[in-house]
C-alpha cells in the first residue's frame, strides 16, 4: 500500500510539473497569438511543444499528443516538450522554409482594377491538407484567353504584410506576457502560502570566512549559530523574511570569489554589517560554487526516520517517533537548534534526557492532543583506531577567540599544550574542554623559532564537523583550524593500530569495508555507494578528518582498510575500530529536519507586493547570471537544461502548489529574458531585424537573415546538447 501511495504521489508531482512548465510556455505563445490576432494576422498553428516528425525505423511516431482545428488555427500539444510556437502566415523560424513561406504569402496582383475584372484571375492563396501540416502555394491561373499572369502582392493577412511597429508588438508580446504572468503567479503563490527556509545560520564551517570573521567588523567578531541574515548587499532594505537559498545562496553565488560581499546580520535584536569574501565551496575544485561557510538551518523536529538505529538515540526507551519536537534537554529548555547544539557538545560525556512534544492520535474538541515524553539517551563513545596523525600549520585563527587574544597567527605550528605534546589532533578540543576558563601554556613554532604563549580555552558553542573533502579541523575551544595530514606520529598501545602501523608511516588511502553483504545493504540505506570508494589522502586532499567523521556514523563492525607507505614500500592493513573510554561523540543519532516556515500574505495587497518583489528579484538574478556569463566570471557549466529544470521543479512541487508557482515565476522571467536576447531564431533576434528594417527602411537581406538564423539555430542546439550532458552528469553524481 505504501508503495502504491509513493507511486501515486510521484505521478501527481510529475503532473504538476508538466502542467506548470507547460503553462509558462503556453502564456508566452498566447502573447504572440493574441497580438497577432489583434493585428489581423492569420495564425495557422498554436503549439505547446514541437510537432517534429520522429521515426523509429520505418515507423513514424505521432507528431502531437493532442490537436484540434478551430477555425483557421490548429491547436496542438507537440510530442517534444522543449518549447512551443505560434505559426503565422508569412513567418517561419526555420530558415530552410523561408523561400516556400514567402511564396505562400503571395497573391496575384493585377495592374489596376480593370485588369481584375478582365483577367478573371483565380486569386487563391494556399492549400492545406486535412492535418494542416503540409502547405504548398497554388499558382494564380490566367483566363481562357491565355493572358499573362500579373505581378503578385503580399496576402494582407500575412505577418510580412504588417507594419514594422505591428510586427514588433507581435514579437515582443511573448516576453511581456511572461513577465505579467510571473507577477500574477507570484501573487497567487503567496496568497496560497509558500514554504520557505529562513536565512538563519545553524553553524559555520571550520576555517571558512564566516567562521574566521574579521577585525574590521563592528560589535561582532565572527558569525555564530542562530545569527539571522536580513540583507545581502547594500542595495535595498533589510527584510525579515529572507530565504536561505533564494535570497542568500544565489547572491553569494553571483558575487563570486573576487569581491567581498556585505551582509547584514541580526543577533540578539541588534543588526551588524559584516563583509565576507566567498571561497569555492569545495577546496579541491576551484570552480565549485562560491560559499561563505554557513550551514542551512536545522529545526528541533525529527524526520520520518527519526533516529539512526545503531546509535544511542536508536536504542532509547521509550523510542523517538517521527514528528517529535525536542523542547528540553535535562530539564533545560531549548528554543532552537543552536541551544540544542550547545548542550550536546558541552555534555558529550554525560547521559541526557530529551523531552519531546508529540501529537497523539487521540483528539479533543480542539484537535490533536500534544503530550510531552521524556526519553533518556546514553552517551556515544567515539570510535578510534589508536592513530595520532600529524597536524599541519594553523590555517585560520578565529577573530575574538582565545588563540586570537594570545597572538596565534596563521602559519604557526602547535608544538605542545600544557607541557604535553599535541597528541591526536582530532581529540585536542575535547582535552582542552576540561580546562575551560583556566590559563594554559602553549608552545608554537613560527619561522623555525619556538614561542611560549598563554591561552585560556573556552566552552564551544557548536559541533564543528568536517564539511567535506579536504576539510580542516576546528578546535572551537581555542579558535584555531588546521589540516590533519596522513603522516603517523604515534600509535596508542593496545589499540587496533598497535603493531600494524608505526610512527613514520604515510597513509595514502582509506576505504570502508562492510563486515558482510547483509551489513553492506544496511549501510546503503544510510549512505550512498561512495562510502565504499577509496578516499585519497594526499598533499591537496587532506581527508583524514572526513574519514574520522564517517567512522563515527557507520554501523558497528564496519572496518577501515588503510593503504600506507613505509620505507618506500606500499602496504595495506584492515583495522577494526573500537570504542574510546575517554572521548565521546556529541551526536547521539537523532535525525533533525531542515527548518521551514510558511509565508502567506495576510491580504490581497500584500500578496501583490510579494508577487512584485519575487518577480523583480528573479528578474535581477537572471540578468546578473547573464552578465557573469558574458564577462567570464561564471562558467557555462553552471547552467541547467530542460532535465535540470524539471528536476528542480519536481523538488519544489513536492513542497506544495505555492512553491511550484514561485519556481514558475523564476522560469517565466528566465524564459522572457532569454527570448529577448538578440539571437536569431529567438524573439530578440527577430526584434533586431525589425529594428534594422525600421531604421534603414527596408528588410535585412534574405541571404543574411538565413545565414544568421542558421547560425543562431546551431548555437542554441549546441547549447541545449551541452547543458543536457551537464544535467546527466549531475544526476549521475546524485545516483552514486
Amino acid at each position: 500500500m505504501e508503495y502504491l501511495l509513493g507511486v501515486a504521489n510521484l505521478l501527481w508531482v510529475i503532473l504538476k510539473v508538466a502542467v506548470g512548465i507547460g503553462f509558462v510556455i503556453f502564456v508566452h505563445e498566447l502573447g504572440h497569438f493574441l497580438v497577432a490576432k489583434m493585428c489581423g494576422v492569420k495564425v495557422e498553428k498554436f503549439l505547446v511543444g514541437f510537432d517534429v516528425p520522429i521515426k523509429i525505423g520505418p515507423f513514424p511516431l505521432p507528431r502531437t499528443l493532442w490537436k484540434m482545428q478551430w477555425g483557421e488555427t490548429l491547436y496542438a500539444i507537440g510530442v517534444i516538450p522543449l518549447g512551443g510556437y505560434v505559426k503565422m502566415l508569412g513567418q517561419d523560424d526555420n530558415p530552410a522554409n523561408y523561400e516556400a513561406e514567402a511564396e505562400r504569402t503571395k497573391l496575384s496582383k493585377p495592374r489596376d482594377h480593370e485588369d481584375v475584372m478582365d483577367a478573371g484571375m483565380v486569386a487563391v492563396g494556399v492549400h492545406e491538407d486535412e492535418r494542416g501540416d503540409h502547405v504548398e502555394p497554388l499558382e494564380a491561373v490566367g483566363n481562357h484567353e491565355g493572358r499573362p499572369q500579373q505581378p503578385a502582392e503580399i496576402d494582407p493577412r500575412s505577418y510580412t504584410a504588417k507594419s514594422v511597429p505591428q510586427r514588433m508588438a507581435i514579437i515582443s508580446a511573448g516576453v511581456i506576457m511572461n513577465v505579467i504572468f510571473a507577477f500574477i503567479m507570484g501573487a497567487v503563490a503567496y496568497g496560497l502560502g509558500v514554504s520557505e527556509m529562513p536565512a538563519v545560520i545553524s553553524g559555520t564551517n571550520p576555517g571558512s570566512p564566516a567562521w574566521i570573521g574579521s577585525e574590521n567588523w563592528e560589535a561582532i567578531d565572527h558569525l555564530l549559530p542562530g545569527d539571522k541574515i536580513v540583507q545581502v548587499g547594500r542595495e535595498g532594505a533589510p527584510y525579515e523574511h529572507l530565504r536561505f537559498k533564494e535570497d542568500v545562496m544565489i547572491p553569494i553565488f553571483l558575487n563570486g570569489t573576487g569581491e567581498e560581499l556585505d551582509i547584514l546580520i541580526e543577533r540578539d535584536g541588534e543588526r551588524h554589517w559584516v563583509s565576507l569574501r566567498p571561497r569555492p565551496s569545495d577546496p579541491t575544485a576551484p570552480r565549485s560554487p562560491p560559499a561563505i561557510g554557513v550551514e542551512l538551518p536545522l529545526s528541533l523536529t525529527l524526520g520520518a526516520s527519526p533516529v539512526l538505529d545503531h546509535l544511542p538515540a536508536g536504542k532509547a526507551t521509550p523510542p523517538f517517533e517521527g514528528g517529535d519536537k525536542i523542547v528540553a534537554v535535562d530539564g533545560e529548555p531549548v528554543e532552537g537548534y543552536p541551544d540544542l547544539q550547545r548542550i550536546l557538545v558541552r555534555r558529550a560525556d554525560q547521559p541526557l534526557t530529551f523531552t519531546v512534544e508529540r501529537e497523539s492520535e487521540e483528539t479533543s474538541a480542539g484537535g490533536p492532543q500534544t503530550t510531552r515524553v521524556d526519553i533518556p539517551v546514553g552517551t556515544n563513545p567515539m570510535r578510534t583506531l589508536g592513530l595520532h596523525l600529524k597536524a599541519g600549520p594553523v590555517i585560520a585563527v578565529q577573530v575574538g577567540s582565545p588563540a586570537h587574544a594570545a597572538g596565534v597567527k596563521a602559519g604557526d605550528e602547535i608544538v605542545s599544550i600544557d607541557g604535553e605534546p599535541l597528541g591526536d589532533p582530532l581529540t585536542l578540543g575535547r582535552r582542552l574542554r576540561k580546562q575551560a576558563g583556566e590559563e594554559v601554556p602553549l608552545v608554537i613554532r613560527r619561522g623555525g623559532v619556538e614561542l611560549e604563549l598563554t591561552i585560556t580555552p573556552q566552552e564551544p558553542v557548536q559541533i564543528a564537523d568536517p564539511s567535506g573533502p579536504d576539510s580542516p579541523v576546528a578546535v572551537e575551544e581555542i579558535g584555531v583550524a588546521f589540516h590533519v595530514l596522513g603522516n603517523v606520529v604515534a600509535v596508542d598501545p593496545d589499540s587496533p593500530a598497535a603493531g600494524k602501523l608505526e610512527a613514520g608511516d604515510r597513509i595514502m588511502q582509506a576505504e570502508f569495508v562492510a563486515a558482510d553483504e547483509e551489513q553492506q545493504k544496511e549501510l546503503l540505506t544510510v549512505f550512498d555507494e561512495s562510502l565504499f570508494e577509496p578516499m585519497a589522502l594526499s598533499e591537496d586532499r587532506r581527508n583524514w578528518p572526513q574519514v574520522h567523521s564517517v567512522l563515527q556514523q557507520v554501523l558497528p563492525g564496519t572496518k577501515l582498510k588503510l593503504t600506507y607507505v613505509r620505507n618506500g614500500a606500499t602496504r595495506a592493513v584492515t583495522l577494526d575500530p573500537v570504542q574510546s573510554e575517554e572521548f565521546f561523540n556529541p551526536q547521539r543519532g537523532v535525525r533533525l529536519t531542515r527548518t521551514f516556515e510558511v509565508r502567506q500574505a495576510s491580504s490581497f495587497g500584500e500578496a501583490l507586493a510579494l508577487g512584485a518583489r519575487e518577480t523583480k528579484e528573479r528578474f535581477m538574478d537572471v540578468l546578473l547570471v547573464l552578465g557573469k556569463l558574458l564577462s567570464g566570471q561564471l562558467s557555462i557549466t553552471n547552467l541547467s537544461g530542460p532535465a535540470g529544470i524539471a528536476y528542480v521543479a519536481g523538488a519544489e512541487a513536492s513542497q506544495g502548489i505555492g512553491n511550484l508557482l514561485v519556481f514558475l515565476v523564476f522560469l517565466s522571467v528566465n524564459l522572457a529574458i532569454v527570448n529577448a536576447l538578440p539571437i536569431p531564431v529567438l524573439d530578440g533576434g527577430h526584434f533586431v531585424f525589425l529594428l534594422w528594417e525600421g531604421i534603414i527602411g527596408k528588410p535585412v537581406s534574405e541571404k543574411w537573415v538565413i545565414r544568421l538564423t542558421f547560425a543562431g539555430l546551431i548555437f542554441l542546439l549546441g547549447l541545449m546538447v551541452f547543458v543536457t550532458v551537464m544535467d546527466i552528469g549531475r544526476f549521475a553524481e546524485i545516483v552514486q
